[in-house]
């Protein structure tokens, strides 16, 4: 009976702290990656305000998730066009564009399964010499869920990954129509 009772004591403790630490790990996370595409803003914000063009270069497509399906709604591109997803990898979620403009670029909002999780995030352009470094950056409000906010620790080294995954593959097909399209 006392081992039954040290090891409640223990598992309680244990418990009590992991929430404590939870409770101060940070509510807040931003990903933020960023490449240089040697192109200008506007040969770029046609693939990234048209969301029917992602499927292009983003990294979560069918070749993540097969069973993945998308739906369209709003303009075709530009401030207030989203799709939708569905798929048993991928999950439910919207993306949302709130802001387009061809020369800073664009800001979006995304909803996880039916807003159990939300980030807002940017692709903005900045001119550099060498053509236009795109930044890509997402910010969660992770609340005050304390398991939440432990997943908010691997937040940048998962997605981080998909962002330079994207852009990446952004980089080519961006390039690639530049060279398709000189005379």
């Amino acid at each position: 009976m006392k081992i039954l009772k040290k090891v409640l004591i223990g598992v309680a403790v244990f418990l009590a702290l992991f929430l404590a630490v939870g409770y101060m790990l940070p509510a807040h996370v931003e990903i933020q990656r960023s490449l240089v595409i040697h192109t200008t803003p506007a040969q770029i914000h046609p693939f990234v305000e048209n969301l029917k063009r992602w499927d292009e270069w983003t990294p979560w497509n069918k070749e993540v998730d097969p069973t993945v399906s998308y739906t369209y709604s709003g303009p075709e591109m530009g401030q207030g066009a989203q799709f939708r997803w569905h798929g048993e990898k991928m999950g439910d979620g919207s993306m949302t564009l709130t802001k387009s403009d061809a020369k800073s670029g664009i800001g979006y909002t995304i909803s996880f399964n039916q807003g159990e999780m939300n980030s807002e995030g940017s692709m903005v352009y900045e001119p550099v010499p060498e053509g236009t470094r795109l930044i890509w950056t997402d910010k969660m409000d992770l609340g005050s869920n304390p398991v939440k906010r432990y997943f908010g620790l691997l937040m940048d080294s998962m997605l981080g990954a998909d962002f330079n995954k994207g852009l990446a593959k952004l980089k080519q097909v961006v390039e690639a129509k530049k060279v398709e399209t000189k005379p």
